[in-house]
């Protein structure tokens, strides 16, 4: 299995397969699972009768879009781009998140110092297809790797790409595993950061100009960026 303890080693690790999705985790043992999968009891949420995935997921999305209006610069055009804004202000949504940038995506893998006890991972993913706008998104089954406009800044500062797995709403129960099936990608691999390399990796990120101030633009990332100070 390969591993990654510098910046030296990535690049070795990015030949020569040409991937273009990365995503870093900071628990090597994290499946590929997407936030709406994580939650527990998704049947009864708020105390309502939901049938599958599709319906909670639809029912988050209705709510965040009536309460949000206010708050919004620019409307999303579609029920794609509203997933993607929702995910990044944190709502659960069945996208997962790469990135096009793979440091960026290691950024994502050791940035916690809370999982410095733990093993990281970084994604290489070279999909089969890629959608270049959410206007393009297909209905198939499957899982479908796309590219968004870069509705927010944090879109764009991590330049963002997402993948969604297929949903049916005559499926009944939530059975349907949300997981990515990786034997179906054109290539993957599974890269391990040992523990002990990411305080060194979150130095060598932080020369490259990659940090919480530059990943998430705005006055949290750079109180982030000086609390990582006192480290």
């Amino acid at each position: 299995m390969s591993e990654i303890r510098c910046i030296s080693e990535l690049l070795q690790v990015l030949e020569p397969t040409p991937y273009s999705f990365f995503r870093g985790q900071a628990n090597f043992e994290w499946s590929l699972e997407p936030s709406l999968a994580r939650i527990k009891h998704p049947e009864s949420c708020y105390s309502m009768s939901l049938g599958n995935w599709l319906e909670l997921e639809s029912y988050l999305i209705r709510e965040f879009q009536k309460f949000s209006y206010p708050y919004l610069k620019d409307e999303p055009q579609n029920k794609f781009d509203w997933l993607v804004h929702a995910q990044h202000h944190g709502l659960p949504t069945r996208l997962l998140d790469w990135s096009e940038n793979p440091l960026k995506a290691l950024f994502f893998a050791i940035e916690n110092r809370e999982y410095d006890e733990f093993n990281g991972a970084l994604h290489l993913c070279a999909p089969k297809g890629i959608a270049p706008s959410t206007r393009d998104i297909h209905q198939g089954k499957g899982t479908q790797f796309f590219f968004s406009s870069y509705i927010n800044d944090r879109v764009s500062a991590q330049e963002g790409a997402f993948s969604i797995p297929y949903l049916n709403i005559k499926e009944v129960g939530f059975s349907h595993n949300l997981d990515i099936d990786t034997s179906k990608l054109l290539a993957y691999k599974k890269v391990l950061i040992p523990k002990e390399a990411k305080p060194q990796l979150r130095h060598e990120l932080n020369k490259l100009g990659i940090n919480h101030r530059t990943i998430y633009p705005g006055l949290d990332g750079i109180s982030k960026m000086l609390n990582e100070g006192f480290g």
